[in-house]
């Protein structure tokens, strides 16, 4: 479910809508980058771009 709802998500906002997706920016060296935790063993790291 994480993977089809990121990829139909628009803006960074619509990542917001479920709460246990545990949406984060990143700060420091990463920023820029942005996180979804997915459990305690996997996190997936993405960077949103202006299409």
């Amino acid at each position: 479910m994480c993977e089809s709802f990121t990829k139909r998500a628009i803006r960074m906002e619509d990542l917001f809508l479920i709460k246990s997706l545990n949406y984060e920016k990143l700060k420091g060296d990463k920023k820029g980058l942005s996180f979804l935790r997915v459990n305690d063993k996997y996190i997936f790291n993405f960077m949103f771009k202006n299409i």
